[in-house]
């Protein structure tokens, strides 16, 4: 009987830690899109080359949970937050989930939690100029910034601008 409660108690602790090891180093990110538009959904989803990031693209009325997310992006065209989406994504950001706001207009509270001014204009950047490069580097930048510890981190290159008159 003791020697079957010890293996018991051994393999909880191997599960365990094998659980511990993969959430902390090897799961992929996962990245939550806040009302964006279809176009705007479908350059995230298509341009994603990365099987380390998960993608996963809501719109305002559906966001009631932000728990298990590693980066949420809003954008601020259209966007109202009622008070409990706000509590709610302010309590990630809290919890260390990187929340980073688009385009938010004036009116709008600008939610830029975990993350610098400088790193805030180089996403901005990457969604600006939404090239696939810039997509798929943006992302790649994203996941570096909500989850620098996992392994498999992938290089990124800056942000390239488009001309203005195209």
């Amino acid at each position: 009987m003791k020697r079957k409660l010890i293996v018991l108690s051994v393999t909880i602790i191997v599960l365990l830690t094998v659980w511990i090891a993969y959430t902390q180093l090897l799961a992929p990110t996962k990245i939550l899109v806040v009302n964006a538009a279809d176009a705007q959904q479908a350059d995230f989803i298509l341009n994603n080359d990365s099987r380390h990031i998960r993608i996963n693209c809501i719109e305002t009325e559906d966001l009631k949970d932000a728990d298990g997310y590693d980066a949420i992006v809003l954008y601020g065209r259209n966007l109202y937050l009622n008070e409990e989406q706000t509590a709610m994504l302010t309590k990630a950001g809290d919890k260390g989930t990187v929340v980073f706001t688009k385009n938010a207009r004036p009116s709008n509270p600008q939610l830029f939690l975990n993350i610098s001014d400088q790193q805030r204009e180089i996403l901005k950047q990457y969604f600006d100029y939404g090239n696939r490069q810039n997509i798929r580097n943006g992302l790649r930048f994203l996941r570096h910034l909500a989850t620098p510890n996992r392994l498999y981190d992938q290089d990124y290159e800056q942000p390239a601008e488009l001309p203005v008159n195209m």
